[in-house]
């Protein structure tokens, strides 16, 4: 499985050289510029970072560990080019990283606004080798509307497009879009881990990307008695929607 944590700053114009805020995260420790990495998921799958319709100058991943590695660069997304999108062309890939535990970890970004600017940066924190899964899989579609809190996770609760039959569920892919929505993570009832994925503003086609139909290993299980939730970071996002792949347990 995989941890989703974020970074997010509103840069004023002109020159930013500095350590982007860490976005409070409930099951992972966060201070102010940094994310503790945690034992439960101490593994980095993949990074992105991108400014708000522009590209960064410089984006460095941060830490004593990674530095005495030789540091590491994220390369940031040009967005003004290409949308915030999950697919494999756009997210960096860290091949399987790993990273020292309750190790304050920060992303440095430079940049020169001509105006404000939202800048983001995402680790994707992994439990362990993700190892693909394969079965009988349905699609479905759900939605949550999202009371919006600036450079925070907002939650709600996940409707399902259609009403699934009762019982145990393991997500095996996933989507997520909306206007103004930048990444969305799921809350499953008795999981620290929130798995989640950069969006899209609408949905976009599901080939070759690496995130569904088992792709990416299990998100996670939940029961259709319990449901699960959303968390959505982005800009006025009001309803979030994700697609699942899911099999029956």
């Amino acid at each position: 499985m995989n941890h989703l944590v974020a970074y997010y700053q509103s840069i004023p114009a002109g020159a930013f050289s500095d350590f982007l805020d860490a976005v409070p995260d409930l099951t992972v420790f966060a201070d102010l510029k940094s994310i503790r990495i945690p034992e439960f998921a101490s593994t980095l799958g993949w990074t992105w970072a991108g400014v708000q319709t522009d590209i960064a100058d410089n984006v460095v991943l941060r830490s004593p560990s990674i530095d005495a590695r030789g540091g590491y660069n994220l390369v940031p997304i040009n967005t003004a080019v290409d949308i915030p999108t999950y697919n494999a062309q756009n997210l960096r890939f860290a091949g399987q990283l790993p990273l020292d535990v309750n190790e304050g970890t920060k992303v440095e970004f430079q940049f020169t606004a001509t105006g404000t600017r939202n800048a983001y940066a995402f680790l994707s924190l992994h439990d362990g080798d993700i190892a693909p899964i394969s079965g009988e899989i349905i699609s479905v579609i759900s939605f949550a509307t999202i009371t919006p809190i600036t450079g925070q996770w907002a939650s709600g609760q996940l409707v399902f497009e259609r009403e699934l039959p009762v019982g145990d569920y393991n997500i095996v892919g996933m989507q997520a879009f909306g206007p103004g929505l930048v990444a969305a993570r799921l809350a499953i009832p008795g999981s620290t881990m929130r798995p989640g994925i950069v969006a899209t503003p609408v949905p976009t086609a599901p080939e070759n990307t690496f995130a569904r139909f088992g792709g990416y290993g299990s998100w996670g299980q939940f029961n259709t008695n319990t449901g699960i939730s959303v968390e959505a970071l982005g800009v006025g996002v009001t309803v979030a929607a994700c697609q699942f792949d899911l099999i029956k347990v």
